[in-house]
């Protein structure tokens, strides 16, 4: 089976954002029975299917590199550093994404990419940051 992320409407595909329809960050697949009743969520079950997917692809972003930059207007959070390697970046109020990003050394397209679940965050626009939010800056994190 072959699968078409441009033509698919799903999460994956969004004409805001081209690299939504990279879909490396999905590490399972599940198949429910359409035939069963939706629960009281919306959810169906049981479970048909389900498999642990292993990507073999070309790494999407390669050279991606955060830095540690200094506290700048608009990105006042804090960097949390493993191995002195900038490993998560918590927001705070008045934070904005192009900060964010500037100060981190990369665009927000990359903190996006970083962050796959935003994807799916409908409370807020995808660019919004939330003061508390917790950013990972890992890339075999996303």
């Amino acid at each position: 089976m072959q699968w078409n992320a441009e033509q698919d409407e799903g999460v994956l595909a969004s004409p805001d954002w081209p690299e939504a329809t990279d879909p490396s960050y999905i590490d399972s697949l599940v198949i429910l029975d359409e035939a069963s009743d939706p629960d009281e969520n919306g959810c169906r079950s049981p479970v048909a299917a389900r498999v642990d997917i292993a990507w073999t692809m070309p790494e999407v972003r390669p050279g991606l590199a955060v830095v540690a930059g200094d506290i700048i207007p608009n990105a006042a959070g804090e960097i949390a550093l493993e191995d002195g390697v900038p490993a998560s970046y918590t927001v705070v109020s008045r934070d904005t994404l192009d900060a964010v990003a500037r100060r981190l050394g990369i665009t927000p397209e990359d903190v996006l990419f970083l962050n796959p679940a935003r994807l799916n965050d409908t409370a807020t626009q995808r660019s919004e940051l939330v003061a508390g939010e917790r950013l990972n800056l890992v890339l075999a994190r996303r």
